[in-house]
């Protein structure tokens, strides 16, 4: 019977360990905004560009490798990515 209690005990301080992990790595993102040009090009020939973004999420802009051991991190937008594109 104590080894029932014993693998009890190890397998719900594996649970809590392993849900405390995914929160951890659920609340890594890092904020991406497209730097702002010094200088417009004043012959060109676009006055405005339109973004048609079809995506469930835009949010999201994907994951990228962090840190010394690779941590995954997610990418969001700070604004945006039409705004940001008029903004250019």
């Amino acid at each position: 019977m104590s080894a029932f209690v014993s693998f009890k005990k190890i397998l719900s301080i594996s649970v809590l360990v392993l849900l405390m992990y995914i929160n951890a790595q659920a609340q890594s993102t890092q904020k991406f905004a497209f730097e702002l040009p010094e200088n417009k090009i004043s012959y060109s020939l676009y006055n405005k560009i339109s973004v048609a973004d079809i995506r469930k999420d835009t949010t999201s802009m994907g994951v990228i490798q962090t840190g010394a051991f690779n941590k995954m991190t997610k990418v969001i937008a700070k604004e945006p990515l039409n705004v940001q594109f008029n903004k250019i």
